[in-house]
């Protein structure tokens, strides 16, 4: 789900404090991701909101702030704000998953359309 969304804002601001407990801590492929299904209303539907926290993306996107704070001379303040939400990502869902099969899933799908997107465009 995008950043922009409400209701990505209201679920993260919600939950992304107590992510990083063991309990979500969820491996795949050797890599880690924190995950914690919340379960709400989307239009008068159950929905399941999974809020993450992939630890790769946020050490990648932390080296990356860590170079622009010196470039553009930010302050404490300013990068701890800037790494705050980072690695963060949020993937909704009508039905009710297993934390431990959200990203092989995830995965599946987005190879799934891959396939899909290659046939399409190269097919005559």
């Amino acid at each position: 789900m995008k950043c922009n969304k409400a209701i990505y804002k209201e679920l993260m601001k919600q939950h992304f404090d107590t992510i990083e407990e063991k309990e979500n801590l969820v491996e795949y492929n050797g890599r880690y991701v924190y995950l914690k299904r919340v379960k709400y209303k989307l239009e008068g539907y159950d929905a399941y909101a999974y809020v993450g926290l992939d630890m790769q993306r946020k050490f990648m996107e932390a080296n990356k702030t860590f170079q622009r704070a010196k470039d553009k001379k930010m302050n404490t303040d300013q990068v701890h704000e800037a790494m705050r939400k980072q690695g963060a990502f949020m993937i909704v869902s009508s039905n009710e998953i297993q934390t431990t099969q959200l990203i092989p899933l995830y995965y599946t799908r987005q190879q799934v359309e891959q396939v899909f997107d290659l046939g399409k465009n190269n097919a005559n």
